[in-house]
């Protein structure tokens, strides 16, 4: 094994960079990114001109969040050559992360030189554009993977979320939660902290008990689950219908409707007239608009029925696309369209809504009775 390889001289050392190289390789495929971490560390000590041994790491270190080490790992990694589009693309993954994304962007350019038409390359930049506000950039590039590869869900619902419309795009929206169902309780809870259900359930729970609910966006059902004990009987409506099998192994819905959740409220047949409790946790950040919503929603509340729903911040005075491809609202926003339906705002309240990147997004929480 030659030095110009990145092994070591010594022999023994050459070997064991081998078979660790060849271990890593095994249980990185695996997804054993807690048995990989140790060994892409020794890897690098005996090895620290060997390309592979940074990439390996920087994977490692990225899968387990630690972010800044990954950074530095992809960084070497281009140092040391050769430097193509896969190591460009990855440190920019690990600068995106941390938040650095003119450095990123910079990474993400490079790595078009060598892979001019690749759809995911383009899409992390023109995210990376996004998060320095330079949404008309974002656009265009959004505009010309679309064009290229009609089939990308992805700049197709970040294209249209930046037109005038401000509209989501709907295949995006089920794929997304179709292909996250599986992981999505474990994932959203654990690494996310995602607690808004329990804050929800704590908020209303003034109010409480109530006759019927209804779950809009239920996913798999985490706020019936919260709620429980708290109403006689629960409805729930999402788009995916995978969420939607993951909802009905809860056994706690009376009723679980596939589809869009404005057009379930204007005609599902399996919807009841009117219900005490509406709940719409996290459905705003991927619908955008919020205004035929609330109107929907206003036509099915009971007389002292409670709309309750989650936003993501914005400092704006409307609707944001962010680089997540999620909407965030402002609260100026917010309360002209409840407004404009006779909604009234009985409370709001600040919390982080998840975590990204091991960083809070900030939200509220709205609380909402008709007028």
């Amino acid at each position: 094994m030659s030095k110009s390889k990145g092994f070591p001289k010594n022999p023994a050392q050459a070997l064991r960079a081998q078979e660790l190289l060849t271990a890593l390789q095994q249980l990185t495929a695996a997804n054993d990114w807690k048995r990989a971490a140790p060994l892409s560390l020794e890897l690098t000590r005996i090895a620290p001109e060997l390309t592979e041994a940074h990439d390996i790491m920087g994977r490692v270190a990225f899968q387990t969040t630690a972010f800044d080490i990954a950074e530095t790992c992809f960084e070497r990694a281009v140092a040391l050559g050769p430097v193509n589009a896969m190591r460009l693309h990855a440190w920019a993954t690990a600068l995106i992360a941390r938040g650095n994304f003119k450095a990123a962007e910079k990474a993400l350019e490079r790595a078009l030189v060598f892979r001019p038409k690749d759809p995911q390359i383009s899409c992390d930049l023109a995210d990376a554009y996004l998060a320095q506000d330079r949404s008309s950039d974002a656009f265009k590039l959004f505009r010309s993977v679309a064009k290229q590869n009609p089939a990308n869900s992805y700049a197709r619902h970040m294209l249209s979320a930046l037109s005038d419309a401000r509209q989501p795009d709907r295949t995006y929206v089920t794929n997304l939660f179709d292909s996250y169902a599986p992981m999505f309780d474990q994932h959203l809870t654990g690494a996310l902290h995602y607690r808004i259900p329990e804050i929800v359930a704590e908020a209303v729970t003034p109010y409480s008990p109530f006759a019927s609910v209804l779950d809009l966006g239920c996913g798999t059902g985490l706020i019936a689950e919260a709620l429980k004990g708290k109403y006689a009987a629960i409805d729930g409506v999402d788009l995916s219908p995978r969420m939607i099998e993951k909802a009905t192994e809860r056994s706690l819905y009376r009723t679980l409707t596939t589809g869009d959740c404005v057009d379930a409220l204007k005609a599902s047949a399996e919807l009841a007239s009117t219900y005490d409790l509406i709940a719409a946790l996290d459905l705003l950040i991927y619908i955008g608009p919020a205004e035929d919503l609330f109107q929907a929603v206003a036509t099915k509340l009971s007389p002292k029925g409670l709309f309750v729903f989650t936003t993501e911040a914005a400092d704006d005075t409307g609707i944001v696309i962010r680089s997540s491809g999620r909407f965030a609202h402002s609260s100026q926003y917010i309360r002209s369209c409840l407004a404009a339906n006779r909604l009234v705002v009985l409370d709001q309240q600040h919390h982080t809504i998840r975590l990204e990147h091991e960083k809070p997004i900030p939200g509220e929480v709205y609380i909402c009775r008709r007028n």
